[in-house]
Formats: C-alpha cells, structure tokens, sequence
C-alpha cells in the first residue's frame, strides 16, 4: 500500500529554492518568550499608570477598579 522510503518527505513537494529540515527545524519560540515577558512588563507598567491616575490623580473609584483588583 505505501513504498517505504529511506529519506523524509513532506505531503507536498517545496517551493523551489528551499530545503526541508525535518530532523532540526528552525524554531522561533525564543521570539515569542521575549514578546510575552515585554508585554507584561508593559501592560504593568500601564495598569500601575491607571491606577495611580484613579486613586491619587482623580480620587474616584469606580466599580470597575474593584473589580480588576478582586480578579488578579
């Protein structure tokens, strides 16, 4: 039913010009670690703005920021 084949092959044939690497694929999961880490540090940094803005700045509390302070 299948011929059994000594090399790796995909489903499809790829684009000229590139070679398949089945064995040691690229991985780009550093990339999205670091995105992760700097956008928390960010939205942080943002929460901790509003918050400042709200108790300190403006001296109104709504329910809203209850409700970010209850749920993290």
């Amino acid at each position: 039913m299948f011929a059994w084949r000594e090399e790796v092959v995909g489903v499809f044939s790829p684009p000229p010009g590139v070679t398949p690497n089945f064995a040691n694929p690229p991985s780009r999961g550093h990339i999205i670690i670091t995105a992760n880490i700097v956008l928390s540090f960010v939205s942080t940094a943002f929460m901790g703005l509003r918050f400042y803005t709200n108790f300190f700045i403006t001296r109104k509390q709504g329910v809203d920021d209850c409700e970010y302070l209850y749920l993290s």
